[in-house]
């Protein structure tokens, strides 16, 4: 959008001016034959014209909209996941949440040149958005199936925790289960994560008050799509929160 309305007409009735006159020849320094325009508008327009450009340069906020658009075209495109365990409770996390989430988390802590691990990585959603911003990832995944998706991404533990080893990281990102289906299944996850990272990003619900305190620095509506027998609408929401954990 234009700042100042009047200067836009400015401008743009300068660049409207005819640009009457002989255009003559002149020399340059080094003898070749340059042009030299006899208009005096002619260099007006041409200023107008930088202040033109100028005043529609991108601005930052609309430059980090755009790549945060297409992070999420990134991410949207990667194969679903396969949500074979509802005691799991495997729910695809969306591009556009995912990104925005990212997006954050970057602001805050810089995927760039750092060690991430994707903990309970799915599809690889995550951990590949994070690739994107330039961390180097590793794909934690206890689903066989769920963890092919992640080698196709870059390097992947297959297991369950506490009977694989994971390495350290300095960023750990995680959307483990709640325990809706099995209470405390999440606590492993935590556990897991404030071990291996000093900083630590989870998403959870929103109503989980047994959380380690942390900073929430995202909050909205996760989507839940009917994969499983026990759902009786085509799509659900439930209000989520991320929070950052230092320890």
């Amino acid at each position: 959008m234009w700042s100042d309305a009047s200067r836009r007409d400015k401008i743009l009735q300068v660049l409207r001016e005819p640009t009457t006159g002989r255009t003559a020849h002149s020399k340059t320094k080094d003898g070749s034959r340059g042009y030299q325009s006899s208009n005096p508008t002619s260099s007006s327009a041409a200023n107008a014209t930088d202040e033109l450009r100028s005043a529609t340069k991108p601005t930052k906020a609309l430059v980090i909209k755009l790549k945060l658009r297409q992070l999420a075209m990134i991410l949207s495109k990667l194969p679903p996941h396969p949500c074979n365990s509802l005691e799991l409770e495997q729910y695809q996390t969306e591009g556009n949440l995912a990104a925005t989430w990212l997006h954050r988390i970057d602001a805050i802590d810089g995927f760039q040149g750092k060690t991430v691990i994707d903990l309970g990585a799915g599809n690889g959603i995550l951990g590949r958005g994070a690739q994107v911003l330039g961390a180097e990832v590793i794909f934690v995944e206890c689903d066989e199936d769920a963890g092919k998706l992640c080698q196709n991404l870059g390097e992947t533990i297959i297991g369950y925790l506490g009977e694989v080893n994971i390495p350290s990281a300095d960023i750990v990102i995680t959307n483990p289960p709640w325990g809706v289906q099995k209470r405390g299944a999440d606590r492993i996850f935590i556990d897991t994560a404030l071990h291996c990272a000093p900083v630590v990003h989870i998403m959870h619900s929103a109503l989980a008050n047994h959380l380690p305190d942390g900073e929430v620095i995202l909050s909205g509506k996760f989507r839940m799509p009917a994969r499983y027998g026990h759902h009786t609408s085509k799509m659900g929401t439930t209000e989520i929160k991320c929070l950052r954990i230092v320890r």
